[in-house]
């Protein structure tokens, strides 16, 4: 899927755009280069539900990471106390 093709999900429809220009004073050569460049930078720009669920997954496996090491760093801060504890205490 492209990102145009999610414009014309958007509710964008070419020949009601062309309608539009043309009644503002726009001939058909223009209207349909208002669209070309609309189209073009829509592909640059817009975000796909495609896009948004690659960055959610990416999003869930940077919080497993997070929460992985998170764990790790508390185990061992905990098992350094404990050494201390042992050392200094005991």
């Amino acid at each position: 899927m492209s990102h145009t093709d999610g414009l014309m999900r958007t509710g964008f429809e070419k020949a009601e755009f062309v309608r539009r220009l043309e009644r503002v004073g726009l001939d058909r050569e223009q209207a349909e280069e208002h669209i070309a460049v609309l189209r073009d930078i829509a592909a640059d720009n817009l975000v796909t539900k495609r896009d948004l669920a690659r960055l959610d997954d990416r999003f869930i496996s940077l919080e497993q990471r997070m929460t992985i090491k998170f764990g790790v760093m508390i185990g061992g801060a905990v098992g350094l106390l404990a050494a201390l504890v042992k050392i200094l205490g005991g």
